[in-house]
């Protein structure tokens, strides 16, 4: 009976997580799910391979206001970028989202500023420079890779600037005039190099394996190994989960022309072997 119970609160906490990875978060303040409003109104659908607006004018944390697209030139240029949104007085799901996403990219093999960009943009036209310094701060802190913190931006943005980019993401929100709170989606968006919107992963919390590939495939061959690719070239993306599956017949035909390899190695080296251990003849 006890290990009936542990069973079932194993299954249960299983569960669960899976709930959390495709997308269904729990209501945090009085903004309860079963809103008419909520329902419709909150959203996270990107059109992939569309791109965002990159002429759309946005604030960073040391008080510099610029277009969205420097972020995809200059000294990030060629890199993939994350982007997060967020917004600063969010009581609970944001931070938690920020904290959560970090702690994923801890469970990949790349890096911030090294290998990609890492953009969290407020949605609240509200929001102020300070707010951004102190959530910076705070989230490099909890990344804590030194070197990092030239590839984190915390960006503010006039309302109209911020609908642009938040329109051509696909982000859908709205202020609940009673609890004085954004409702929202979670969901992390991956960007190519020029913009364009290449992957999308719901939730609150990535799994580390489907982040990796997400910025792997963004990055568009720009970062990652041989081996990466190859590994990458096992799974495939589900635009409709968000979620990296085993390619069946691509593991299939990989695993047959390793074992043709293997083979073909096999033959070769016992030739040699038998043409070295013959006995060599010679004329009298």
């Amino acid at each position: 009976m006890k290990r009936l119970f542990v069973a079932s609160l194993l299954l249960l906490s299983a569960f669960g997580a899976e709930a959390q990875q495709a997308g269904f978060t729990r209501p945090y303040g009085p903004v309860q799910p079963s809103s008419q409003r909520l329902q419709t109104e909150v959203g996270y659908e990107p059109k992939l391979g569309q791109s965002l607006p990159l002429d759309a004018t946005v604030t960073d944390e040391t008080g510099a206001t610029l277009p969205l697209g420097s972020y995809f030139a200059g000294a990030s240029a060629r890199k993939p970028v994350l982007v997060v949104f967020y917004y600063q007085s969010c009581p609970m799901l944001c931070s938690l989202q920020l904290e959560s996403v970090v702690a994923s990219l801890k469970g990949t093999k790349y890096l911030v500023n090294r290998d990609f960009t890492f953009l969290a943009i407020s949605m609240d036209p509200n929001d102020t420079v300070p707010g951004s310094v102190k959530a910076k701060r705070k989230i490099t802190n909890a990344y804590g890779q030194s070197g990092s913190e030239a590839g984190f931006h915390f960006l503010t943005g006039a309302a109209e600037e911020i609908k642009k980019i938040t329109a051509a993401a696909g982000y859908r929100y709205y202020y609940d005039e009673e609890s004085k709170q954004w409702a929202h989606a979670t969901g992390v968006l991956l960007v190519a190099p020029d913009g364009r919107m290449a992957r999308f992963l719901p939730g609150v919390e990535p799994f580390p394996r489907d982040l990796q590939f997400a910025l792997l495939e963004a990055s568009e061959g720009r970062i990652g190994t041989i081996v990466d690719r190859a590994v990458l070239y096992c799974y495939q993306y589900n635009e409709a989960s968000g979620r990296y599956g085993a390619a069946i017949m691509r593991t299939l035909r990989l695993s047959a022309l390793g074992t043709m390899i293997a083979l073909a190695a096999f033959v070769v080296f016992s030739l040699r072997r038998e043409r070295k251990a013959a006995p060599s003849h010679t004329p009298a």
